[in-house]
């Protein structure tokens, strides 16, 4: 089986706390895909972190458009 997916996250702040963003990378067999987002507000660099974390989960746990 040569299946895979590899998922690639991070986040940061300029300065710590202060505006932030989230970047996120996929790369499987099927797809490859990549998102640069601003995050609202103030964050530290660890929020920033975890939301990449979340939004990469919210991605792969709801429904998509290609499914139906």
């Amino acid at each position: 089986m040569n299946d895979y997916l590899k998922i690639f996250i991070d986040g940061a702040c300029q300065p710590n706390p202060g505006n932030g963003g989230i970047g996120i990378f996929i790369d499987s067999k099927e797809i490859r895909e990549e998102f640069s987002l601003p995050l609202e507000g103030i964050v530290t660099n660890n929020i920033a972190e975890y939301e990449a974390l979340i939004f990469t989960c919210l991605l792969y746990t709801s429904p998509s458009p290609r499914d139906s």
